[in-house]
């Protein structure tokens, strides 16, 4: 009876130590996580202030621009591979 009791001791404060010492671990990466976020959202936003930008820097931005709005990957490749390939042929009215 008394193991018993004491296993169950053991999985309490394991239940409760272990997620409690998670989220603090998991506290600072997610800070950071949540940092680099607003930087990526702000440096997005640059365009919009109608400011001139070396070639160099609006060349990434428009590479970044396409990873934000997943086009990393033609829509017409991607399309092929979930519904085979799309080729457009005219009705026949017969």
């Amino acid at each position: 009876m008394e193991s018993t009791g004491q296993t169950i001791n053991y999985a309490l404060v394991a239940s409760f130590g272990l997620p409690f010492f998670a989220q603090i671990f998991m506290s600072g990466s997610m800070s950071k996580l949540w940092a680099i976020f607003n930087t990526l959202q702000l440096i997005s936003c640059l365009p919009l202030l109608n400011l001139k930008f070396p070639a160099n820097v609006m060349t990434v931005q428009i590479e970044y621009q396409k990873i934000l709005n997943l086009e990393i990957i033609p829509k017409e490749t991607v399309y092929g591979w979930f519904f085979g390939s799309f080729e457009k042929t005219a009705p026949t009215g017969e």
